[in-house]
């Protein structure tokens, strides 16, 4: 069977156009973003065996968090405030510990919390 060729009459086109559904309109969902966003809070054992669960940041922490970084002058990132807002109500007990130590213990503990949250990435999207 030979294809069907296009009317040259506007009329006609235009009629035909009219039987067709257009297409769908997508609908963004916050439920489905945040069943989407899963994850788990982030456990920190303490010398005494205590585990803490330092929680996901939320929304507001990576807008203060990307902020800092981008007002931040080249070395001069103001990393205890960084800590106190990823940390939140734990930082008091975190930092006197963490403070205390050899400076590669704190360099593996932002690792790992950065790794552990996808902080790198979430970070570049804000800019």
């Amino acid at each position: 069977m030979p294809p069907r060729s296009r009317s040259g009459n506007p009329a006609v086109r235009a009629a035909a156009s009219k039987t067709r559904k257009p297409p769908a309109k997508k609908t963004y969902s916050l439920a489905k973003y945040r069943e989407e966003a899963g994850g788990e809070p982030f456990p920190l054992e303490l010398d005494d065996g205590e585990v803490i669960e330092i929680p996901r940041p939320t929304g507001d922490v990576m807008m203060t968090l990307g902020e800092k970084y981008a007002g931040a002058e080249e070395g001069n990132l103001p990393i205890k405030e960084l800590l106190g807002d990823l940390l939140g109500e734990h930082y008091d007990t975190v930092m006197p510990v963490i403070g205390a130590e050899d400076f590669h213990v704190m360099v593996r503990f932002l690792e790992d919390l950065s790794e552990h949250f996808g902080l790198g990435e979430a970070l570049a999207s804000l800019r």
